[in-house]
């Protein structure tokens, strides 16, 4: 007998950033690094007194005040190069707490919103979403037919509105009205994601060609949901 895990997208993280990072935050030393944001045409040189490394959504991040910036700020550790540790001291605050930090997130990207979140799920994804655990906040209400409503209370939308759209037509957004916008249905409804190419038919097959059709849209039916948002 033995056990085994599998993680999908697994961060890649170098060995030797993780150690300076980690010696710096256990030794309260500030450190320098050069930061890549995803879509920035060049990295930002940052100085940072490390305070928590944190693994979400199978990525490392570290956890740090920006002195430049002069807020707490979270990095990926994939997009830090040229880490220095200094010798410059500094002192962690007795009040800083990663649970309250990475309290109000769905992942990793930490907002300063107050949304009441409130999804419905049908009885098909109900029982799914009833075996895990998705946030300190949560709470379920059973529906009528086995269906499921889940309440979380977050602080970013990015990560919830591309959860909900993960579920197809097995969830439909009920609050914020933010979060609705983002995650409303396409013309043809849920079951409409995807549309046929738009290729003649002879008229003895007896089905209609989506040229004819009201719900058309062409090849696929496209959601655009704004990139998440880099805090750090």
């Amino acid at each position: 007998m033995g056990v085994s895990f599998h993680n999908l997208g697994l961060g890649k993280t170098d060995l030797k950033v993780f150690e300076l990072l980690s010696r710096a935050a256990l030794n309260e030393l500030e450190l320098e690094f050069d930061y890549q944001k995803p879509q920035a045409p060049a990295p930002e040189h940052r100085r940072i007194r490390p305070y928590h490394l944190a693994n979400r959504e199978n990525l490392w991040y570290l956890v740090g005040y920006d002195l430049a910036r002069q807020a707490i700020r979270s990095f990926a550790l994939p997009r830090m190069t040229n880490v220095v540790v200094t010798e410059q001291k500094f002192t962690r605050p007795a009040d800083f707490s990663p649970d309250r930090y990475f309290g109000k997130t769905f992942g990793a990207f930490v907002g300063v919103g107050d949304y009441a979140i409130r999804i419905r799920f049908d009885a098909d994804a109900a029982g799914r979403v009833r075996e895990r655990f998705w946030h300190e906040s949560q709470e379920a209400r059973e529906l009528p037919g086995g269906g499921l409503e889940l309440s979380l209370h977050l602080g970013d939308l990015e990560e919830i509105t591309a959860w909900v759209l993960s579920w197809g037509s097995h969830a439909e957004a009920l609050a914020p009205a933010e979060l609705r916008k983002h995650v409303r249905p396409p013309p043809c409804g849920w079951h409409g994601r995807t549309v046929e190419p738009d290729i003649p038919r002879r008229r003895d097959e007896g089905v209609a060609s989506p040229k004819n059709t009201a719900c058309n849209t062409g090849p696929f039916s496209v959601w655009n949901i704004s990139p998440n948002p880099d805090f750090s």
